[in-house]
């Protein structure tokens, strides 16, 4: 890749700078969150099956945990509990690869997923099936972002949890991608068309939703007609309809574009 100095410094400061220095106040470090637990405040009992709202260390961590996974630009958090008392560990994915954020005494591994389970309205009692949800994160904390949650029961009676980072619920406008003003114009030009395809590529979390959605939105008019087939379904849009893949009924991408044909689309 060929750029000139001055649109690399560019991209640089518009895509690193520091996105939320001030998101989590005063919380501290995970080092100390992590403090207080050790200390016997907010204590969690290894068998417990919830924890509440005021479990404050437990809070502060699971926030701390997602902010942290946001800042360094990862798509996915996996939480790990190990056998015995092994500390559970807590992995995130960053350009692909998983890279280990923290450890967590094993003591808390399950007020941890009990507290995940409730912020996404999964059922904190079941244990031995799988579950999957979704957390709405400015509930919580002043990040506008949606998690994608998956528990999944391991060996040990344990159960792992894995979080999607999800683009915000609103679609990025086009013309605040980054895109230098040559790149804009052509890809205004290419989406504009009413034929054609237009293929956008990359790894885990390289933003392939959010740039399909932005153009979406580019092309969003009162006057179109716009039908999206999608798995799964990470971003809303008054004006599109928009719908979910679902393979096991026969809902496949190939189907629906079949329908799609039929059903006057622009």
């Amino acid at each position: 890749c060929v750029s000139l100095r001055e649109e690399i410094i560019k991209m640089i400061d518009h895509f690193f700078d520091v996105k939320t220095s001030s998101l989590m106040g005063d919380s501290g470090s995970i080092e100390d969150i992590l403090g207080q637990l050790d200390s016997g405040e907010d204590a969690a009992d290894e068998d417990s099956e919830g924890v509440s709202e005021e479990d404050g260390a437990i809070v502060q961590l699971v926030n701390k945990m997602i902010v942290d996974a946001y800042n360094r630009g990862a798509s996915d958090i996996h939480i790990e509990p190990r056998m015995g008392k092994a500390d559970a560990v807590v992995r995130f994915r960053i350009d692909g690869a998983c890279q280990v954020y923290q450890t967590i005494p094993y003591t808390y591994k399950s007020a941890m997923s009990s507290r995940i389970k409730i912020m996404s309205d999964l059922d904190i009692a079941e244990r031995r099936l799988p579950q999957d949800g979704k957390i709405k994160f400015k509930k919580y904390a002043p990040l506008d972002i949606e998690l994608r949650v998956a528990t999944i029961p391991t060996t040990g009676r344990n159960e792992d949890v894995v979080m999607r980072l999800l683009a915000a619920g609103e679609p990025i406008p086009l013309d605040k991608m980054g895109m230098n003003e040559r790149d804009y114009k052509e890809f205004i030009d290419i989406i504009s068309r009413p034929y054609g395809i237009v293929l956008v590529v990359g790894p885990t979390g390289s933003g392939k939703t959010t740039t399909l959605h932005s153009a979406l939105h580019f092309i969003n008019k009162p006057e179109t007609k716009i039908w999206t087939a999608e798995d799964p379904v990470e971003i809303t849009q008054d004006g599109l309809r928009q719908v979910q893949m679902l393979p096991k009924i026969g809902l496949t991408f190939a189907s629906a574009m079949r329908a799609f044909l039929r059903a006057d689309p622009d």
